[in-house]
């Protein structure tokens, strides 16, 4: 006689976040066999990834936090509409008197 039995799923793996204090908290930090957790570090700004294989060992990565800050200088690449219309100018007052154009640009 056949039963009803349901296939037994594998879960995703969650990441576990938890707060530590420095490396020694997180070197002391306890996690099952086949799990990954990532450790906040309280005191400073950095974080660990504490990795455990089916035996249990464990490997732990540290990382820092850095606060990414953008360019805010518009002049790197590019000209203002000032800038623009005076080399336009430049450049067709020397094309209409047929002088020659490579000091303009």
């Amino acid at each position: 006689m056949m039963t009803n039995q349901y296939p037994y799923y594998f879960g995703v793996p969650t990441l576990q976040v938890s707060y530590v204090n420095g490396l020694v908290g997180a070197k002391a930090y306890n996690i099952p066999p086949n799990s990954t957790f990532f450790l906040m570090d309280s005191d400073a700004p950095f974080f660990y990834v504490k990795t455990s294989d089916r035996n249990g060992m464990c490997t732990l990565k540290t990382y820092e936090f850095k606060e990414v800050v953008e360019e805010t200088n518009p002049n790197s690449q590019f000209i203002t509409r000032a800038e623009f219309e005076a080399k336009l100018a430049a450049l067709q007052a020397a094309t209409s008197s047929g002088k020659t154009t490579t000091g303009l640009l």
